[in-house]
């Protein structure tokens, strides 16, 4: 027998609530995840609301690719993540969340801790990411 709420319920009466109750949520929780990456763009307050959004660039060691993942943080850990800089290289523990819509799946990452690693001033020059697409002047130093 299970605690559940204010009496006691077989293991099946527990698992037939807590379905329940995600369902009527329309919220799952999948997985847990830990990545350390760089920050993207500077992270943002969508609205005038809790949650940041920080963009962070994730290199795969399998494929040797780079993959772009995003992610939100609230509370104190929003506090945090709004003060970081592009190139910033951080850790991040959180959870991948998912959410049931009628026209939709979504599933994505929540942190519950971000953790400074180095501050992008600090990097040597040779491991800053320079994005190529936003680079207006030419590396020969012949702008004419």
């Amino acid at each position: 027998m299970f605690r559940c709420g204010t009496g006691y319920a077989s293991r099946a009466d527990s698992l037939a609530r807590l379905r329940s109750s995600l369902d009527t949520a329309k919220m799952v929780r999948v997985n847990t995840v830990q990545l350390v990456g760089e920050v993207r763009e500077r992270p943002f307050r969508p609205g005038d609301g809790n949650r940041v959004v920080v963009k962070v660039r994730v290199h795969d060691d399998d494929s040797g690719r780079f993959d772009n993942v995003e992610f939100d943080s609230f509370g104190g850990v929003g506090d945090f993540a709004i003060r970081l800089f592009t190139g910033d290289r951080i850790a991040v523990r959180g959870r991948l969340e998912g959410r049931v819509f009628d026209d939709g799946d979504e599933v994505k990452v929540v942190a519950n801790h971000v953790e400074l690693v180095r501050r992008a001033s600090d990097a040597p020059a040779r491991e800053r990411h320079h994005d190529d697409d936003h680079d207006d002047h030419d590396p020969q130093g012949d702008d004419d």
